[in-house]
């Protein structure tokens, strides 16, 4: 073949070499590379098969390369649709970077995808749950496939953690699992959670209560700036209005009054304290999970205690052993000695403070009840009647026994 022959086969293969089609989920798929042969024919089949729609989705895992024609072509589809670039490889979001165009359009680089066979469970939150990749990488896999926004508010909450001196991991990249949820990946070298170490009988009872203990206090001494965290107030004030239907009018007054008077502190709350979130990594507890961080009063972070290791086995004390992989009897002694140690030495006793830790860990099973699909009826019918029973009696012992309205 001549020179001039296999320039026009070259030619021709390079313009050949890019495919535009419409995926399953209405995103474009884009294949091969864009360049200045094949830019006219990619530039008229994008603008066919986004004719009809304002939001337009480029999935670009398939493009491997693309040249400035490209990028013209991206530029001008965003100037008649939304665009977003999702799956977009290494090589092709540094050429879009360079050129301003992350700034100017949602653009999403492609992930790994990380195996999870074989992984040991090492940790478990309200929102993920942590597994081991190897002996110096941890990733927490959120349980919502669509989970990219909350790893960034997560990452996000980390760094203002840690700016205000609490001991946590940022996580230093994003990845895929093979069901297509994503993950956080940590630097946690060694590291177990404390419910490993209570398991495996390293500590006692008595030793990850004072490591709880200590670690609280460390959260609850740091302050957030004004309007940077939610408060743990409101949040509980909007607890109540989604139990309402279950409670009296008088007992949701009441209820409501009561957080009222709790102080409106900027002090931080983790918010989801308990020994499947905390790990012990080279002599120092790491919070892991940061999602649930707010603030408030401290009330409120000893009642999420309360919730997640006693009132959820008050009619299944099988639930300490199945979420917290301890024994009811460890779950119980570890809540009433975690309370017991945090207000010794302090002006609050811990008999006044328990019934307005249980009123609010009650409220908490309430709503979590209401909302749980795994229950079958009958056990939900007998926990629903359980917590409103309890609201009643907590209330009773803080304001005194009082006609009820219906």
């Amino acid at each position: 073949m001549g020179l001039m022959e296999n320039n026009k086969a070259q030619a021709k293969n390079m313009q050949e070499y890019i495919e535009c089609r419409k995926s399953d989920n209405n995103a474009i798929s884009l294949k091969g590379r864009i360049n200045s042969f094949n830019a006219p024919m990619a530039e008229k089949a994008l603008n066919d098969l986004c004719r009809e729609t304002q939001d337009v989705i480029l999935d670009c895992e398939e493009l491997e390369y693309t040249a400035s024609s490209g990028l013209r072509i991206f530029l001008a589809m965003s100037k008649k649709h939304r665009m977003t670039l999702v799956n977009v490889q290494p090589a092709v979001y540094e050429v879009l970077e360079l050129s301003g165009l992350t700034s100017i359009m949602d653009v999403h680089k492609a992930f790994r995808t990380v195996s999870l066979e074989g992984c040991e469970v090492i940790g478990e939150g309200a929102n993920g749950i942590v597994y081991r990749l190897d002996p110096e990488t941890v990733i927490k896999v959120f349980r919502q496939k669509d989970a990219l926004l909350d790893i960034e508010r997560e990452r996000n909450l980390a760094r203002t953690a840690l700016i205000l001196g609490i001991p946590t991991a940022i996580a230093y990249d994003t990845v895929r699992v093979p069901d297509g949820r994503y993950g956080a990946v940590y630097e946690m070298l060694a590291s177990k959670s404390y419910a490993k170490l209570l398991k495996a009988k390293e500590k006692t009872v008595d030793e990850i209560a004072d490591m709880s203990v200590q670690l609280l206090r460390i959260i609850h001494a740091a302050e957030a700036q004004p309007d940077v965290l939610p408060s743990m107030k409101q949040i509980a004030l909007g607890r109540v209005e989604e139990i309402r239907p279950y409670l009296s009018t008088g007992e949701c007054e009441r209820l409501k009054s009561f957080i009222d008077s709790l102080a409106d502190s900027r002090h931080l709350l983790h918010g989801d304290f308990h020994i499947k979130n905390v790990h012990w990594n080279n002599g120092e507890s790491i919070l892991l999970d940061m999602f649930t961080l707010c603030t408030g009063d401290p009330l409120f972070e000893l009642a999420g205690v309360y919730y997640t290791y006693r009132s959820f086995a008050d009619l299944d004390p099988d639930n300490a052993v199945g979420f917290l992989g301890i024994t009811p009897q460890e779950a119980f002694g570890l809540c009433d000695q975690i309370i017991e140690k945090y207000y010794a030495d302090r002006s609050e006793q811990p008999a006044a403070a328990y019934d307005g830790i249980r009123l609010i860990a009650y409220c908490r099973l309430l709503r979590f009840t209401l909302k749980a699909s795994h229950y079958d009826s009958q056990f939900r019918e007998k926990q629903i009647r359980h917590c409103q029973k309890m609201i009643s009696v907590y209330l009773d012992r803080i304001y005194g026994t009082q006609q009820e309205d219906s």
